[in-house]
């Protein structure tokens, strides 16, 4: 009978291939094999050719993702099986998680800074992030933007999709690249969008693709600290950021200012426990890994309060809505998030 410090030591090798499968998942992602692989099962060679890589290399990375489990191995070719495929080639499902993988590829590229962070606190900024990291971000969300934001979100907050309906002035603020603002405004053709960043490359992308999808005439982009003040708006939307926010109450308080007596605050959140070790499901290890990644590290480098993945618990969003000077908050409760509506 093995004794605990080996059974524990195989518990670590396991986690620590599981790690290194992940990444190679996203080094597929990156290269276009698990597409290549959707088009039919192939064989070392074939994908090589199909996705323009060494047929070495090919092989290795099969070897791998099948022992992984990513990839079903049949006599001697390779298949993607539906329910993978769709996880891993599917742009655009629900389930996609090539945006997860790209998103995971680019945090750890600064370790370096993550590393001397922990010894001075001081976080890693928002430049230290290569390309990767900001357009897994994209990718990570977009699947449920196109399909549930307008369809199934929406309609659990009727004052919310009242105002979009009727024309308002929407801001996303922290909009990263503007995906969920394209999803808006598209369903509500009367609405007017501005998407606000700190971060300028997100801002210069979106407006060039707001232009490309000739929504430039209602849809702008501005680089601004919303934390330092907003200009007036009907309704403000926050999608995953503020837990990120290097100060949340000042940014509640600008989104409070900004808003008239009928508006509307929707905030999309992580739903977490409010004892941070009670957290528990299929995500919370990958979420911690991002806070320390990037959530909370960010907010530290801005001197920020750093509240992280888990941070935001339901509680401390009332206190900061009370504290900003909004009336009330209304929560619906989604499997993995949350959607806070606040009232002036």
């Amino acid at each position: 009978m093995a004794s605990p410090e080996v059974k524990f030591a195989l518990k670590l090798a396991s986690d620590a291939g599981r790690g290194v499968a992940v990444l190679l998942a996203g080094v597929g992602d990156r290269l276009g094999l698990f597409s290549a692989l959707d088009t039919g099962p192939a064989s070392p060679e074939e994908l090589a050719k199909r996705a323009a890589i060494d047929p070495r290399y090919a092989r290795e990375w099969l070897h791998a993702m099948a022992a992984a489990g990513y990839v079903e191995r049949e006599a001697d070719r390779y298949a993607l099986p539906p329910p993978q495929a769709e996880v891993l080639a599917r742009e655009g499902s629900v389930v996609f998680m090539g945006g997860t993988l790209q998103m995971l590829l680019g945090m750890i590229a600064p370790l370096d800074r993550l590393r001397d962070a922990f010894r001075t606190g001081k976080g890693i900024p928002f430049e230290a992030y290569p390309p990767d990291a900001w357009e897994g971000m994209e990718r990570d969300m977009a699947g449920l933007y196109e399909t549930q934001l307008v369809s199934e979100w929406l309609p659990r907050v009727p004052a919310v999709k009242g105002l979009l309906e009727g024309g308002a002035l929407a801001a996303d603020i922290g909009c990263g690249r503007g995906r969920a603002i394209f999803a808006l405004a598209r369903a509500f053709p009367k609405a007017r969008f501005v998407g606000y960043d700190v971060h300028t490359p997100n801002v210069e992308f979106a407006q060039r693709k707001a232009a490309e999808a000739g929504l430039a005439d209602r849809v702008r982009f501005e680089a601004r600290d919303a934390s330092a003040g907003l200009p007036p708006m009907d309704l403000a939307m926050t999608f995953d950021v503020v837990h990120d926010a290097a100060h949340p109450l000042e940014l509640a308080s600008a989104i409070r200012a900004a808003l008239p007596p009928s508006g509307r605050w929707l905030a999309f959140d992580v739903r977490t426990e409010e004892e941070a070790d009670a957290n528990s499901g299929p995500l919370t290890l990958v979420r911690w890994g991002f806070s320390l990644l990037y959530c909370m590290s960010v907010s530290l480098a801005q001197g920020g309060e750093g509240l992280g993945t888990f941070g935001l618990t339901e509680s401390r969003m009332r206190k900061l809505c009370t504290d900003a000077g909004f009336s009330a908050v209304r929560t619906e409760l989604l499997s993995f998030h949350v959607l806070y509506e606040a009232s002036p």
